[in-house]
């Protein structure tokens, strides 16, 4: 936003809000005075309840005006735009009514809001309403009273509904009134009008009961008014609970009429409640579906056509339709939707033709001078019209002379102030001396106009940057004086504070620069950084690399020396083993030669041994015949021993017997003595066949001997050379051995520490690459603080051309600035 829009933004809020409570001043700052384009829509927001305790009288309000801004648009809008309806459920909570309407009246444009039921919603409302200067339309029957600059009350007021039935009861039963009503503000002040309208018929209250919101049972209360015997009641009781006195009414057969001001046209009880609940109840009002006129037959035709489940058109939503149309009608004729332009052509006295007639603004006080009639309900409920008049509300400009054209108001005036000063033509004076004072009034509007337009145009001048300007602290009016004050004490802490502003935005813009460079050297620094980083990053990757495959190579080396360790081991155990096998060789072959010289000597022996064994067998031969000789001749005897037997056989028979068998015996002897022999003789003869090979193979043998043992004797010297050659060859495996031990121990070692380096390795590219990313960070960080530092220096560029558009003073060192002489052309004190 520029310097025009931040000055008055800070002068609409803090100066002119806080200080302006007339007429001109109050007007000077509000809503904008520029009317939207024709594309922009009108918005309008209607906070009426679609639920909670109020849904059914809220629910026909926001229906009819969705009617109303239908009809419009379906005839092309206002000005040619389209409305459109912000329209939040309230829900019956005046918290919600609060907050919905400060959230709508702080955030949104919107041209006109339509809010509220009960008074009490109306009164959280309109504080907010006023201080937005926000044009706001209540559309309920209320007390009356309300003289408020920006509030339209369009609906019937208490003195309307209540003047219209009340007189008509007191003249047709009596003058003794029982008042019974609702215990809050409404009730109370309807109350009091009921005073009045009993005075000025000289009629006369003879009770009054207020009862509490909450209250179901009334046995109580129709006591009281039994007790009392007026001639009639009047009641503004609200709600479904109040609701239960009629049927209570009904059922004690209370036979007297019940004026009211609620009943009806508001809650439509009479089809709601069983007959005859609602029996002999005079309502005054201004609308009721029931109504036979042209209008409000075309009305609720479109009505239940749009909302075909609708439950009743009540009194108020008719009021909603109305104003809206009233509203879009006094926005043509202004030809903007600037507030006061409308607030203007609304006090002109427009007119409408209504459901309920035709009905007309009251500028002075802006509510509506009503077609009014009195509906009564007959035992079925049936709603007879009668006794239509014209009412005006022109109390509050007849007795407290408000008139919101001339002077800007926001009071709710109480009747009873004037019913205890007695009858209203004693206040006729009271009356004089506030029209005096309005005329006297005027000549201070005409001043305080001259004196705000020139005051705006001081703004003007400082809002286009002319910060020399000055507002004449002289002037007679207090406020005004004030307004002045701080207006030029304010023009003044800016022109210091943009003076502040410009220097430091030189400062900001070298300071930039000097940020620049310094950012712009810090980055190719960083990025030379990060660049040799990613080498040794990249470096210390190719080392670790390395390292794994040395790691890996000297882990198989580590391996192969312990098994050339074992290996070398096991060739040192066999090649001892060897040596000490030459050893015994040697001394073998020794002892074989010796062996074998002795094995010639007997196979010498042997030769002559087997020629004696060869004679020795030919003696055996010999003997071996003369065995079978003997065996044979044996053998004879043996038969002749058995023969012999035989014939002695018949003697003795013992004898005989025994003889036989040591003949027997002998010849068995004999036979194998034989066969013994002839074995015999056949293995000698074997014998003498092997002898003669024996002494062959061992004449051979002797012979091979004597060959062997030359050959012995030259294997023992080639083995003594061996068991030489294998002593040294053990000492050297054994020195072998115990240095592959040691290679393998210190291998092992080496293995170790590649370990420990590969991971160090490891450790340092993983940091490497940590740190190269951080490097990268860093120099992006960096061109961003660059890029940040260039376009600070391009805003603080901008901010002193800004600033250059403002006119300050030469000299802004004087905490006091003089104001007394500013001159002001066209203004008169």
């Amino acid at each position: 936003m520029g310097p025009r829009g931040t000055i008055l933004e800070k002068l609409g809020r803090s100066t002119l809000v806080s200080t302006g409570s007339v007429g001109g001043v109050g007007g000077l700052i509000g809503k904008s005075t520029v009317s939207g384009s024709r594309d922009d829509p009108i918005t309008l927001a209607v906070l009426e309840n679609r639920s909670g305790k109020f849904a059914e009288l809220g629910t026909s309000k926001w229906q009819a005006s969705r009617l109303a801004v239908e009809e419009l648009n379906e005839s092309g809008g206002a000005l040619g735009r389209k409305i459109e309806l912000i329209d939040p459920d309230p829900a019956s909570d005046v918290k919600r009514y609060r907050q919905l309407t400060t959230e709508i009246l702080e955030e949104r444009d919107v041209d006109a809001i339509w809010a509220g039921y009960a008074s009490s919603e109306r009164e959280v409302v309109r504080p907010i309403t006023n201080a937005h200067r926000q044009l706001y339309f209540y559309t309920n029957q209320y007390e009356g009273g309300v003289c408020d600059r920006y509030t339209f009350p369009v609906g019937a007021t208490a003195r309307q509904q209540l003047g219209a039935v009340l007189p008509y009861l007191v003249s047709e039963y009596g003058p003794k009134i029982f008042t019974i009503a609702a215990d809050y503000n409404f009730g109370h002040l309807s109350s009091d009008w009921v005073e009045i309208l009993a005075a000025e018929n000289d009629a006369e209250v003879i009770g009054t009961e207020f009862v509490p919101l909450s209250e179901t049972s009334f046995e109580w209360l129709v006591d009281r008014i039994e007790a009392a015997d007026p001639d009639f009641v009047m009641s503004m009781l609200v709600g479904d609970n109040h609701a239960e006195f009629f049927r209570e009414k009904a059922t004690r057969d209370l036979s007297m009429p019940i004026g009211t001001s609620t009943a009806m046209a508001q809650a439509f009880e009479h089809k709601r409640y069983e007959p005859p609940a609602f029996a002999d109840v005079y309502a005054g009002v201004n609308y009721m579906e029931e109504l036979s006129t042209q209008e409000n037959t075309t009305f609720v035709e479109r009505f239940y056509e749009m909302f075909p489940d609708a439950d009743y058109i009540n009194q108020e939503a008719q009021n909603n339709y109305v104003s809206i149309h009233l509203y879009a009608k006094a926005v043509e004729a202004a030809g903007t939707t600037d507030q006061d332009a409308v607030i203007e052509q609304l006090e002109s006295g427009l007119s409408f033709d209504a459901p309920e007639g035709r009905v007309a603004i009251d500028g002075a006080t802006h509510h509506i001078n009503h077609t009014m009639r009195i509906a009564r309900a007959d035992e079925d409920h049936n709603i007879e019209f009668f006794n239509e008049q014209r009412i005006d509300e022109t109390f509050l400009s007849q007795t407290v002379g408000c008139d919101l054209r001339e002077v800007a108001e926001t009071t709710q005036y109480r009747p009873a102030l004037f019913h205890q000063q007695g009858t209203f033509d004693s206040m006729h004076d009271a009356l004089e001396d506030r029209v005096q004072d309005a005329h006297e009034s005027e000549k201070l509007r005409e001043q305080l106009e001259a004196r705000t337009q020139a005051y705006s145009d001081a703004m003007r001048a400082a809002a286009e940057g002319d910060l020399t300007t000055r507002m004449s602290t002289g002037a007679n009016n207090e406020a005004l004086a004030v307004i002045a004050e701080e207006f030029n004490e304010m023009i003044a802490e800016m022109e210091r504070t943009l003076a502040d502003i410009g220097e430091f935005a030189d400062d900001v813009a070298s300071a930039s620069r000097e940020v620049t460079t310094s950012t712009d050297e810090v980055r190719a620094t960083s990025e030379s950084v990060a660049s040799s980083i990613d080498q040794i990053s990249d470096g210390a990757a190719d080392q670790n690399e390395s390292l794994q495959v040395v790691n890996d190579e000297m882990s198989d080396l580590s391996a192969t020396i312990e098994e050339v360790a074992a290996t070398t081991d096991e060739v040192a155990d066999v090649a001892a083993k060897t040596a000490a096998a030459g050893s015994h060789g040697q001394e073998a072959a020794t002892d074989a030669i010796a062996g074998m010289n002795e094995t010639e000597q007997k196979a010498e022996q042997a030769v002559d041994a087997i020629h004696e064994l060869e004679a020795e067998v030919t003696e055996i031969d010999a003997l071996i015949d003369q065995i079978s000789e003997i065996a044979e001749q044996t053998n004879i005897l043996a038969l002749n021993a058995n023969i012999e037997a035989a014939r002695t056989g018949g003697d003795g028979e013992s004898n005989g017997d025994g003889f036989a068998v040591v003949a027997n015996e002998v010849k068995e002897l004999s036979e194998e003595v034989k066969q013994a022999a002839e074995s015999a003789e056949s293995r000698v003869e074997a014998i003498q066949e092997r002898t003669d090979r024996s002494t062959t193979a061992v004449e051979a043998t002797s012979e091979r001997i004597a060959g062997a043992s030359e050959q012995v004797t030259e294997a023992v010297e080639a083995l003594e050379e061996i068991a030489a050659y294998a002593d040294e060859t053990n000492d050297g495996i054994q020195e072998i051995s115990n240095t592959t031990e040691d290679q393998a121990t210190s291998t092992e070692e080496t293995v170790s520490m590649i370990d420990e380096v590969a991971s160090i390795s490891e450790e340092t590219t993983t940091e490497a690459e940590s740190v190269a990313a951080a490097a990268e960070e860093q120099s992006a960080s960096l061109a961003e603080v660059s890029a940040s530092a260039t376009e600070l220096s391009e805003r603080a560029a901008e901010l002193s051309e800004a600033i250059s558009r403002f006119e300050v003073g030469a000299d802004l060192d004087d905490d006091a600035v003089d104001t007394s002489g500013a001159a002001e052309p066209g203004v008169s004190d």
